[in-house]
């Protein structure tokens, strides 16, 4: 029981808060993050008491072939195409391809776009897949917060599914548990 500033009088405390979660995860499937445990007035829901937790979870091995140094480069090549007069029809410009990057071929027609005044596109070489970057996502899913009694004392039993997915690819998903206990009387009163 607490004492609770808005209702002025004891009362016990509401433990089925929701818990707040808080969670990112880097190129590397390292997941970090904190989550927010508290207890309230039972009469009117004033937080009483809180603590956090940290979570930390590495992924790296279920993130395998979705990390940062799994990146491939993109299209090697790329070819020049120009518009010629009136007929508006695009052609290669042979003797200005194949370029290694999109800003090489600028560079190299920098010059004759300035002389001649034509227009051009730079688009990859057909046939080329281009590149593949990833980009994870974490979300915190399933959080529960239970009670158990250890040698007379109430512990808080906090676990979170996290669960990590790639935009390189819709199918990808990874899931991890996280699991934390914390003593109720670790809590510290709000004041």
């Amino acid at each position: 029981m607490a004492r609770c500033p808005d209702c002025n009088k004891f009362v016990s405390y509401d433990t089925d808060q929701e818990p707040e979660v808080d969670v990112d995860i880097d190129e590397d499937g390292q997941v970090t993050g904190s989550i927010r445990i508290f207890d309230a007035c039972s009469e009117c829901g004033t937080e009483l008491r809180e603590t956090t937790l940290d979570i930390s979870e590495d992924m790296s091995e279920a993130c395998e072939g979705h990390l940062a140094e799994d990146a491939t480069e993109p299209p090697a090549k790329f070819v020049v195409q120009t518009r010629g007069g009136e007929s508006k029809v695009w052609k290669n410009v042979a003797n200005l391809t194949p370029f290694d990057s999109e800003t090489d071929a600028e560079v190299a027609l920098a010059g004759l776009v300035k002389a001649e005044g034509i227009e051009y596109r730079i688009e990859p070489v057909e046939g080329d897949e281009g590149g593949v970057e990833h980009s994870l996502s974490v979300e915190a899913e399933e959080i529960t917060r239970d009670e158990k009694k250890v040698k007379g004392k109430t512990v808080y039993v906090v676990t979170v599914k996290l669960s990590v997915k790639c935009d390189c690819s819709p199918a990808f998903e990874a899931e991890a548990t996280w699991t934390d206990e914390v003593a109720a009387s670790d809590l510290e009163g709000l004041s």
